[in-house]
This record gives structure tokens, sequence and C-alpha cells, in this order.
């Protein structure tokens, strides 16, 4: 009887970073699952020992020179949906040039691959940096060069994490106190989103540079990841990019009404926020939404609809609408119906707020905002037609036709 194995193929996350003198390390990525004997892994509940191996390739791109690293490394397993990864490295040292990868790990079922180029400078550069490594400050028992920092290989993000940089500089010169580092985060079109400066300390001729900054302020997206080193001594100055990107899982973006903001904001300010585009739009929408109820605004969407719709008018778009989408129910509600001196109209009570008088002037059964009044307003107005002294005649001609010219007849007569 023939057996037929299948295999697993998978491409792994894989990054290079260069140190100096030609020292680098390639680190990869892989889940522990993906690693541990399958059948042994459903069979149990309890850690799972296995191993795999690896086989990397390198060699310079004219193909003269070339070297191949071999190796078995233990893995362990805590559960088949533990989420565990395997994260390691190889370290290398090489020459100025440019050299082709392959990394190939093998497990019992499974295998593993990934590649790329790396670039050595020539070694004659006073003053310099290491490539930037990002990742995540103070991750369990994780040490980086010293550091319990977790280098994050697939360099993904949420907005609720912290990004660490760690970058190595080589070449202070000695005759200033501090040198000056300016780290930013620029966008998928090139826009800067978060900026810090600062000086730091000269402490020795090769120094480790550390940042820290929250990545609340961003959407999802991919980013770059920039620092900027200038010693004021020697006059140099050196810059390294990394990217990355802020994947919160979050379908905001593709709710019904993530971007109905104008229920909340001033005409003027909802046309310059159609004016934005892009990662800026983003960026809008979710510092808005972290200051508004989107669910809130849902539900007041769809009782407006179901309250004031009238023909082929939604009641979202109607005045009524829009300040119950605003403000919410009203507390009370007064209908005053057609009398011998005006249309009929309601008025809308907040108690402790403004009062709000609505009519149908133009009998489309759209009630039209007539007047925002203070509390209490309203009784003075039915009874005199008066406002603070000065009889309201324009706005009162609107909900009863001839108020007008009969205050200017009565005014005649006196």
């Amino acid at each position: 009887m023939a057996f037929l194995i299948v295999m697993m193929l998978q491409q792994m996350d894989m990054n290079v970073y260069r140190f100096d003198r030609g020292y680098i390390e390639v680190w990869y990525q892989l889940p522990v699952a993906y690693l541990v004997d399958s059948q042994r892994l459903h069979a149990t509940e309890d850690t799972v020992y296995d191993f795999y191996s690896y086989r990397f390739n390198i060699q310079n791109v004219d193909g003269t020179d070339s070297a191949i690293l071999e190796g078995k490394k233990g893995v362990m397993s805590y559960g088949e949906d533990s989420g565990e990864l395997i994260l390691d490295y190889i370290p290398l040292s090489l020459y100025s040039g440019k050299f082709e990868y392959a990394l190939q790990i093998n497990a019992r079922d499974s295998k593993a691959q990934g590649g790329g180029i790396i670039n050595i400078p020539p070694d004659t550069i006073f003053f310099s940096c290491s490539d930037i490594v990002i990742g995540r400050f103070g991750y369990g028992d994780f040490v980086f060069h010293d550091l319990p920092f977790l280098p994050s290989i697939a360099a993904e993000f949420t907005d609720r994490e912290r990004i660490f940089s760690y970058l190595e500089i080589y070449g202070l010169v000695p005759d200033s106190l501090f040198y000056e580092a300016s780290y930013r985060i620029l966008d998928e079109e090139g826009e800067v989103v978060l900026e810090q400066k600062r000086k730091v300390l000269k402490r020795d001729y090769v120094q480790i540079d550390t940042h820290s900054v929250a990545l609340s302020q961003l959407v999802d997206g991919r980013y770059d990841y920039t620092v900027f080193i200038r010693d004021s001594s020697s006059q140099s100055s050196v810059t390294r990019i990394a990217s990355f990107a802020i994947r919160t899982g979050g379908d905001e973006a593709g709710q019904e009404f993530y971007e109905q903001v104008q229920y909340f904001i001033t005409p003027d300010e909802y046309l310059k926020f159609l004016g934005l585009s892009g990662n800026k739009r983003r960026v809008y929408l979710k510092e808005f939404w972290s200051r508004h109820d989107y669910g809130l605004l849902v539900r007041r969407i769809k009782q407006a609809d179901e309250r004031f719709s009238a023909g082929n008018m939604l009641g979202r778009d109607s005045e009524r609408g829009r300040l119950y989408i605003l403000l919410g129910a009203p507390d009370e509600i007064e209908t005053i119906p057609i009398a011998t001196w005006s249309r009929p109209f309601e008025v809308w009570y907040y108690y402790g707020r403004n009062d709000y008088l609505f009519c149908d002037v133009r009998n489309d059964h759209n009630p039209k905002l007539i007047r925002i009044l203070k509390p209490g307003e309203i009784a003075q107005i039915i009874e005199t037609g008066f406002r603070d002294g000065i009889r309201e005649e324009d706005w009162l001609s609107d909900i009863a036709p001839g108020t007008h010219d009969w205050h200017r007849d009565f005014e005649s007569i006196e």
C-alpha cells in the first residue's frame, strides 16, 4: 500500500539587519504549530517538543563565492491554538558587495522558505548607523542585543501598541555633548503623521539609540518609520528607514454611515472634510469617532428615517431628522394645531436646554426649523408676538400669514 505524503510549503516572514563591519543577522519567524508534528499536536493537550532542520544558502551575485549553513533546532508548542511563534536568526559576517540568500525550514510534515538580496556598502564611511530594528519593548523574557526587546519581523502592529526602534550609531565624535535625533512616521502618501525630535547625550564612540512612540493616531495602512541622526561635531548625518503596517482588523470604514459626519459639524467643516483624501480622511474619521458614538448615530439615523420620511425624502435629510440625529429625541413635543392666526406648528422641548419651533410653511410635509428659543419663550411669543421687547414680524409671518400686516396696522392705529 502506497501512502501519499503532502508537504505544505509556506513563505516565512524574514528580515535582514546590517550592523557594523559587515556583520548581519538574518531573522525569520514562523508559527510554532506549523513546525510541530501535527498528529502529536492533535493527540495531546500537553506541551509538545519537536525539532526542525534548516538550510541556509548565500552567494555573491556573480556566483564566484558561496556558503551553506545547515543545522537542527528544537521547538516546543503549548497547543494547537497557542498562537506562539518561533523567532530566530542566523548571524553572518560579509565583505562589501551584493549577495543572494535563501533559507529553507524542514519540519516533519511541512516546509517553509524565504530569501532575498543583501547589499553591504564599502567600509569607508567614518560616521554610520546600523539598520533600524523595530518591534515591541519588554516582551516576556526575549532579549535582543542585551535589551528586553522583541523584533517584529512581519512589521505589523495595531493602533493600540507602541512601536520601539533600535539603532546602533558608529563614529560619534566626542567634541560635543549631544547628538540630534529626529523620528518621523510617514503615511503612504509621504505625509508626516508623527514627528519627535530630541538631543541625546553621547556616551561612547559606538552608541545604541532607542525610541518608542504610541501608534494610537494611526489608521490601517502602510507607513515608513524614519530616523535621522546628526552629529554636529563632525557635521555628519545619516538616515535610516523601516517600513511597517497597521492592521487592526476593524471594518469601520466599510460601515454604512461611517463617513456621515455632516450631522455633527458645520457646513463649512463638512466641505473641508469632503476635500480630504486618502490617509488624511481616514485619520480624520478615526479621531472623529473617538469623540462620538458611532452606534448611537446609526440608531438615530434609522429612527429619523422611520419617523420623518415623507415621499422621496428620507427622514435623516429633513430638518427635524437632522436635529433628532444631533440631539436625540426631545423630552417633549407640543403640537399647536391650526388656529385663526397661524399654521399648525410644533415645539420640541429639551429640558434645561433650548426649545425648537418647527412649521410646515411649504406644505411639503417637511416642517422647517423656524426658530431656536430660550426655555419658556414660546409661551410669550404665542401670546404677544414679542421677544425681548422686539416684534419678530418676519419669522412670525412664516407660521402666521397676515401677522406681519396685522402688526403694521396695529402700529398705525397707535
